[in-house]
């Protein structure tokens, strides 16, 4: 697995994040996207920070998964 990918995305001071079933995520911040993620990618909020987690390590999984955390981390 990526090192990168294992690792969890702190929240800035003033964002929060909703994930939805079918990881849907909106986060209501200063820049405030909203996105809707592959459903191969689990995504969840534990402790104040985001973690992006796949199920196999598939080639797609993979590379969805370092595109997935990627994205994350603009907010």
């Amino acid at each position: 697995m990526s090192r990168m990918g294992k690792l969890p995305i702190a929240l800035p001071k003033g964002v929060s994040v909703d994930i939805q079933p079918g990881n849907e995520v909106t986060v209501k911040g200063p820049r405030a996207p909203w996105r809707k993620f592959s459903n191969e990618i689990e995504i969840s909020q534990e402790n104040g920070q985001v973690v992006v987690q796949r199920h196999s390590d598939h080639r797609t999984q993979r590379a969805m998964h370092g595109l997935t955390r990627a994205c994350c981390t603009t907010w």
